[in-house]
């Protein structure tokens, strides 16, 4: 009997929910076991640990990957990546392609995916599921209606409270801290965490997520009427 193809696992979650390391799992359970041929790429923005050529999960695990090229605005160009595999030919067509934080991607990631699904490629990637904004990523939000797996991932609070002990509750948020407090909602989307020393970022559950100037839904107005 034949495997049923997986076209498209998606791993997503907010910060620290071990999303790469759940892409790196897949890839690996796929060559050990299915022999399959992989291609990873990940975004030219993304080089916190100071290799371009690596995605690496914080308990250690790595695998070679392609940076694509960003932007102006800063997002990864996703044509890239069927340039390498059709038009340039800088690898052999493989039989899954993983993409790492597809956040950074810009709007053609979607059809580019649907191509690579087409053409009997499976397709594996992680990324955030919100901004620190509380809102979702373009990018993974147009992947949804085409994947066969999602893993929605949880990380834990790290929230301090008086006693200074991070509450631990299930984390669904990603906060942006700027010199230790709530980034504005009015700050660019994409900052990477580690340009900027005075810029980090932290799993937060909904009780502990905080984003200033949020503006007020237009459902406020409808509901005073």
């Amino acid at each position: 009997m034949s495997r049923q193809r997986e076209a498209l696992t998606i791993f997503t979650g907010p910060m620290n929910s071990s999303k790469t390391r759940r892409l790196l799992d897949h890839l690996s359970e796929a060559r050990d076991a299915l022999e399959y041929s992989i291609s990873v790429f990940k975004p030219g923005t993304d080089d916190r640990n100071n290799d371009l050529n690596q995605i690496t999960c914080r308990n250690g695990g790595s695998w070679c990957a392609i940076p694509t090229p960003r932007q102006k605005n800063g997002i990864s160009s996703s044509l890239y990546i069927l340039d390498c595999i059709y038009k340039e030919k800088r690898i052999v067509k493989p039989d899954l392609v993983g993409i790492d934080e597809v956040q950074f991607f810009d709007q053609d990631l979607r059809d580019v995916v649907k191509y690579l699904i087409n053409d009997h490629i499976e397709v594996a990637v992680s990324g955030l599921n919100r901004d620190f904004r509380g809102e979702p990523f373009p990018a993974i939000e147009s992947l949804m209606p085409l994947a066969t797996r999602i893993e929605t991932l949880t990380a834990r609070c790290t929230y301090k409270n008086g006693d200074r002990r991070s509450c631990g509750a299930p984390a669904t948020m990603t906060q942006r801290l700027i010199d230790g407090q709530p980034a504005s909602y009015k700050c660019p989307t994409v900052v990477i965490e580690g340009k900027d020393k005075n810029i980090t970022y932290e799993a937060r559950c909904l009780d502990h997520w905080f984003c200033p100037d949020i503006p007020q839904s237009r459902l406020s107005s409808y509901l005073q009427k």
